[in-house]
């Protein structure tokens, strides 16, 4: 169905890694402009500089546009 509304078939791939190098290395193999989409869990600066952020580190070094989906209340 979304095939057909979208007009690209999408595709599931497992993935190995760091998770915003492997993002990233994601959005750009098709060299067209890509939006990447990513969560946020709301960690806290605390646990976020123990932890690090992913949707930090991707909208850092992405070459596209980013969009980061807060993790929604009581998550």
């Amino acid at each position: 169905e979304l095939e057909s509304k979208l007009g690209h078939s999408l595709q599931v791939r497992v993935r190995e890694g760091e998770a915003a190098s492997v993002i990233l290395e994601a959005a750009e193999e098709g060299g067209e402009p890509t939006l990447i989409a990513v969560g946020r869990r709301g960690l806290g600066r605390i646990n976020r500089l123990r932890l690090g952020s992913v949707s930090a580190d991707v909208l850092r070094s992405a070459a596209g546009p980013v969009l980061i989906v807060p993790a929604p209340d009581g998550a």
